[in-house]
């Protein structure tokens, strides 16, 4: 399926791509230290 693009486009992809992994590691660790998580899961809510 990749043999269809150039491989500069298939590079930048790449980049890109590690740059996604990297800013949403960086977001979701920033999540954990700012909020904690509730040991309750959605089943154990009440109305």
């Amino acid at each position: 399926m990749m043999a269809h693009y150039p491989p500069q486009l298939l590079e930048q992809f790449d980049s890109f791509m590690a740059d996604l992994n990297s800013a949403m590691d960086t977001h979701l660790s920033e999540q954990d230290t700012a909020t904690p998580r509730s040991s309750c899961t959605p089943g154990d809510r009440k109305p």
